[in-house]
């Protein structure tokens, strides 16, 4: 009996005919491939002050005074931030509750949701050019490195967040009639956007454009819809968020004069530029500032940069002439890209110079431009060259992000390979130290401490920790200045601490009483203070003031240490304080 004729095997259908649902599968599996390794990493960086010390996150039941509050611990239980992107820490508190400290499900949501950006962008580029074209853009996006950041980093969760809400809107003005019911669907989703990060108020923007050129109708109630949701947000910005606990001027970008910023806009656009189209030598933390003009750091880039933009504009002004029926999509991703970039230009300043992750918005406007070109050049994608071309370039990105990922394993991995690249940046010189110290190599240490104290004098996490490192070779008196250093400088509830704790060791309880009070007055909630304090009345035989603050010790914090001082002051037992 004769059997049925084998089905040959061919790669080719898996992608021809290119369907929207082929395309989505392939945008799912190819992520998953590149990504795969960062569901591994563990808690990096701001994470520790975010998520893992950060106990408001730890319990649901504190999710309206995230409504309240910033995204950072500071000192015990008082959150503070110079930003309000409540989303953003309910969505902490949330991964936390259910999972607890493990970083797999963090990164695991982050690499859906970016996954699920990247299909989003397909349907997007889809309603403009081929599927081919929308497939390769939608692609590029997904693996691009100078996405990394804001895929493997937990704490710019914020960025595929608030880019998931915003970009979801944006679909469903372009694919769905607008009635009632769209209407607000579509500005709840835009909500959401601003509560994840402030960025988001970029697609109020987009989406008022792409209404202005593509839907062709009054757009009177969409501004009655737009400053609705811009009222609601500064009502609880403004009087629903506690006022900021701290005013962090750390980052030199903040702390620079609007010419130094002008400045410096040039060579920020290059970076950005530069790092899209040659992504090497990606690394955090960026704090340059161009403070004088030259060749190199201000009209080179400034020329590149205007050769960039005004190459697109005479393309721009060619489809005009030629009335291209492209046009009006040329101008919704020119204008895309050009908003996305405005917002980080440092007009307004932020907490860095240059960060990888802020690039996650423009991108979409850069790969539509160049969507543009493909269309225009007629670009053959059956061509053998421009399928070689094509998959090498996509291997190349792919292997530079996997490769990339692995530096955001743990800290050392990310500091010590990053500080190679970043050589002035206070806060990476300061990280490298924190990791050197702990693998034991105090001389390195101290090296990038002092390297960090000299970058940023007034920062007052540096000094703390070469207090510490000091204090731990045994020089007390050098460990107290830099102590007082931090407390000079900085919002740091640690140097109140530990040069309590040094006063303590020399039976001084005058400066134990003057340093706690003053550090109380700051961190009404540090327990470590408290006990300080109350063993340096006690010790004063100020009876009833010791036993109050052992007392409110242990309410903040019922464990064995400050059930230790509470129960032998009650008692009027002699203290033993082991350091």
């Amino acid at each position: 009996m004769q059997g049925l004729p084998e089905e040959e095997f061919s790669f080719k259908k898996y992608f021809i005919p290119l369907t929207t649902a082929k395309a989505i599968t392939w945008i799912i599996v190819i992520g998953l491939v590149v990504y795969c390794s960062s569901l591994f990493n563990g808690f990096v960086w701001d994470d520790e002050g975010q998520i893992l010390n950060n106990t408001i996150v730890h319990s649901l039941n504190n999710i309206p005074s995230l409504l309240r509050g910033g995204t950072f611990i500071v000192g015990i239980n008082q959150v503070a931030s110079n930003y309000y992107k409540p989303l953003l820490p309910i969505t902490f508190t949330f991964l936390y509750s259910l999972f607890g400290p493990n970083a797999f499900f963090f990164h695991f949501l982050q690499v859906i949701l970016h996954i699920s950006n990247a299909c989003m962008v397909f349907l997007l580029f889809s309603k403009f050019f081929s599927k081919k074209i929308s497939m390769l853009l939608s692609t590029i996006f997904l693996i691009h490195p100078i996405n990394t950041e804001a895929v493997a980093y937990i704490s710019a969760l914020q960025e595929p967040l608030f880019f998931f809400f915003g970009l979801l809107a944006l679909l469903l003005i372009v694919y769905k009639k607008l009635n009632s019911t769209n209407n607000v669907i579509v500005f709840s989703l835009l909500f959401l956007s601003v509560l994840s990060k402030e960025t988001g108020f970029l697609f109020l923007g987009i989406t008022f454009v792409y209404l202005l050129l593509f839907k062709n109708r009054k757009l009177f109630p969409y501004l009655i819809y737009y400053v609705c949701l811009i009222s609601i947000y500064l009502f609880l910005r403004l009087y629903l968020a506690e006022p900021n606990l701290i005013n962090q001027q750390l980052a030199p970008i903040s702390r620079a004069s609007l010419p130094i910023r002008l400045y410096t806009m040039p060579s920020i656009i290059f970076f950005y530029l530069k790092d899209f189209f040659f992504p090497s030598n990606l690394a955090v933390s960026q704090d340059w500032l161009v403070q004088i003009p030259s060749l190199k750091n201000f009209y080179v880039p400034l020329f590149l940069d205007l050769v960039f933009f005004g190459s697109f504009l005479f393309v721009g002004i060619r489809m005009y002439l030629t009335k291209n029926k492209l046009l009006h999509s040329f101008m919704f991703f020119y204008l895309w890209l050009l908003i996305g970039i405005a917002f980080h230009l440092q007009l307004f300043p932020l907490d860095m110079t240059f960060a990888e992750r802020w690039f996650y918005f423009p991108i979409v406007g850069l790969l539509g431009l160049l969507g543009i070109l493909l269309y225009l050049t007629k670009v053959n994608f059956k061509s053998r060259w421009v399928l070689i071309i094509v998959t090498v370039t996509l291997s190349i990105l792919g292997t530079i992000t996997i490769t990339r990922n692995s530096d955001w394993k743990d800290d050392q991995s990310l500091f010590l390979h990053d500080v190679k690249i970043n050589t002035t940046s206070y806060s990476m010189e300061n990280s490298a130290g924190a990791v050197l110290y702990q693998l034991g190599d105090i001389k390195e240490a101290k090296y990038h401490f002092l390297r960090s104290s000299q970058l940023a004098p007034y920062y007052w996490i540096n000094w703390y920790d070469l207090g510490t490192l000091v204090e731990g070779q045994g020089q007390y008196g050098l460990a107290e200045k830099y102590y007082q250093k931090s407390i000079d400088t900085g919002y740091y509830e640690g140097a109140y601490v530990n040069i309590a704790i040094l006063y303590l060791k020399k039976n001084d309880y005058k400066n134990v009483e003057r340093i706690s009070s003053k550090g109380l007055q700051k961190f009404p909630r540090d327990y470590r203070l408290m006990l300080a304090l109350a063993a340096a009345d006690y010790e004063m035989d100020k009876y009833k003031d010791a036993l109050k603050n052992a007392k409110d010790a242990y309410t903040i914090l019922p464990n064995d240490n400050t059930n230790y001082f509470l129960s032998k002051i009650s008692q009027k037992l002699p203290l033993d304080l082991k350091f």
